[in-house]
This record gives C-alpha cells, structure tokens and sequence, in this order.
C-alpha cells in the first residue's frame, strides 16, 4: 500500500501496469516519444549535411577535372577535407541505421530455443496441490496460456496455483 503521503509525490505522467505476479497494479513512467524524435532529427540534418557535401565535393572534383580550378594546396586540402567530412558521415549514419535495423529485425537463431520454464518451487507446489498428476498440472498451464498469451512462464505457474488454492477454499 501507499501512504497518502507518498501518493501526493507520485509521477502524474504513469500509466498502470499489470503486476505478473498478481492482478494489482504497478505505477511504471510512460516511454517518452521525444527521445526518437530528437534521434530522428539527427538522422535528417545528417542526410541533409551528407547531400549537400556531396554535391559540392562534385562540383569541385568536376572543376578540377574540367580545369577550371588549378590544383594547389588550398584545392586539394579543401577537396580532401570534402572527402573526409562524406566519408566520415556516410559511414556514421549508414552503421547507424545498420545498428538500428540490426535491433529491430534481428535474424531467428538457427538453433530451437529452449521452452521457458518456471521455478522448481513452482512446479513442485502445483504438483503437489493436484495430487502428483503432471497432465493435469500442464493441462491448468496450457489453458492459461491460451487465456492469457504473453505473460511470464512463472505467472501462469502463481496463476494455477491461486486459481487452486482459491477453489479448494470455496
């Protein structure tokens, strides 16, 4: 429980959340969206930097080739500090986005994962409230699951418990 002089200091920016424990709720701080909107505007004046380099590295390039520019020190300094500057941020955004996809779209293992499992101490309570019989005890999970997908392996295990020892005390 929270005193009320806890609750006064509480984050108004919460949602609730489901404990995986039980059906009480937690206060968790909601993602803020302005962390990929600020990577985003990185992202963008970068390309735009990247473009614009570019196209004057080329026109340089082009007006050394043409002879319109004399190569000396300062066009070849300047034209390799163009080169420098592309590269650098070439490599940069594209290991970036490359980083980005890499996290997002990460390739299955070629080996099975193994099955989740709960505590032992789980497994052995719930054994134990039905008598021993395993199919039953699993037959309890997998109906959970198809209740209720997504949860932790240790919450169907609490859940078929409680549903139990709640029944029985009825």
């Amino acid at each position: 429980m929270i005193n009320n002089a806890a609750s006064t200091q509480l984050n108004l920016d919460c949602q609730c959340l489901p404990l995986e424990t039980n059906n009480s709720y937690s206060r968790k701080p909601r993602q803020k969206e302005s962390q990929f909107m600020g990577q985003e505007f990185v992202g963008i004046v970068s390309i735009l930097i990247l473009m614009t380099i570019g196209v004057i590295l080329g026109y340089v390039l082009s007006q050394l080739i043409l002879g319109y520019l004399t190569l000396n020190l300062i066009t070849f300094l300047g034209t390799l500090s163009l080169i420098i500057i592309f590269g650098t941020l070439y490599f940069v955004l594209f290991w970036e986005f490359k980083k980005r996809t890499s996290r997002s779209f990460s390739p299955q293992p070629s080996y099975p994962n193994p099955e989740p499992t709960a505590d032992a101490h789980l497994q052995n309570q719930l054994f134990a409230l039905v008598g021993g019989d395993r199919a039953t005890a699993n037959r309890l999970i997998e109906q959970l699951k198809r209740n209720h997908p997504d949860m932790s392996e240790n919450w169907y295990w609490q859940r078929a418990i409680a549903d139990l020892e709640r029944d029985r005390e009825r």
